[in-house]
């Protein structure tokens, strides 16, 4: 894997951000991670996409080395943090490819900024109306639902099974982070390098209850969700939107991909045989849909105006 050097930024509410970047030519880029993972995962696309794109791969607050001073209230907190590390980089227009939870905060990002964003890419992305898993997800089957439902944090805090992964995260032990990284990797087998790397990026999150009570109230729809009223400010979201997901994905249901194709009558929707991780299942497919969408047949940008 190739190693990316970080760079950081200071932000107004106190909080430093860090973020990696690669390329120098070509459409700017903004890579989001998800929930248990960093601007480390996206090292090997950044990699492959160098001598076409600007990358700019984060660690959101309160993951890998960016701080975590203040507690997050919605994932639009996350969205304004790197809508003001993109106007200090001195960067006002740029695509997005958001993965699980970065999706969700890639969305708000585009509500925010509509002329800014140019493209989003929805990977794996967290539904328009919140964390839907799977019927045979852990969260499911070991009953974290009904905790999360009543979206007290500090109820939510004491479930068993987030006191568990919690732990795992805080002391970095192998066998239970193999288990509770397991459905992120469950097509394809990556390198014991890389597993160790993205294991301890993992290891690095300081906000992981806090995440999961944001994912159940996410939402931008104009309907109830079951745990909370919708603000309606997908209507926000005018760019070009492409959901990529994968059809063996053990975290976030399919039904999130259709659901936020049915709220985004400009996005397209594309299935990868692939679990959570379609960057690493399928990586060239991948490459060939992130290219597809950003350049026309000659090579040259494809640009979006309102």
């Amino acid at each position: 894997m190739k190693h990316y050097p970080y760079h950081y930024h200071d932000l107004s509410n106190g909080e430093r951000i860090a973020y990696r970047t690669a390329g120098s030519t070509g459409p700017y880029l903004l890579l989001i991670h998800g929930n248990l993972s960093s601007s480390t995962h996206f090292q090997h696309l950044m990699k492959a996409l160098e001598q076409e794109c600007q990358l700019i791969a984060v660690d959101m607050r309160g993951f890998g080395r960016s701080s975590y001073h203040k507690s997050l209230h919605a994932l639009q907190d996350l969205a304004e943090d790197l809508l003001e590390l993109m106007d200090a980089l001195s960067i006002s227009a740029y695509s997005i490819l958001g993965w699980s939870t970065g999706g969700g905060v890639a969305l708000e990002m585009a509500a925010s900024r509509p002329t800014a964003i140019q493209r989003l890419f929805l990977l794996s992305s967290v539904g328009v109306q919140g964390y839907l898993p799977p019927s045979k997800s852990r969260l499911v089957s070991f009953n974290i639902l009904p905790i999360l439902a009543n979206t007290n944090p500090a109820l939510a805090k004491w479930n068993p099974v987030l006191q568990r992964i919690e732990y795992a995260l805080k002391s970095g032990q192998e066998s239970l982070m193999r288990k509770i990284l397991s459905p992120l990797y469950q097509n394809t087998p990556i390198s014991d390098e890389d597993f160790r790397l993205y294991m301890e990026a993992a290891c690095q999150q300081r906000n992981y209850s806090d995440i999961c009570l944001l994912l159940f109230t996410f939402n931008m729809t104009n309907r109830h969700n079951g745990f909370v009223a919708g603000n309606n400010r997908i209507q926000q979201v005018t760019c070009p939107v492409h959901i990529l997901h994968g059809t063996s994905d053990d975290v976030v249901s399919l039904e999130s991909a259709y659901l936020t194709a049915h709220y985004l009558s400009q996005a397209t929707l594309q299935f990868f045989d692939a679990g959570h991780s379609i960057l690493t299942d399928q990586p060239q497919a991948l490459l060939a849909s992130i290219r597809q969408a950003l350049f026309d047949n000659s090579g040259r940008q494809i640009t979006f105006k309102l």
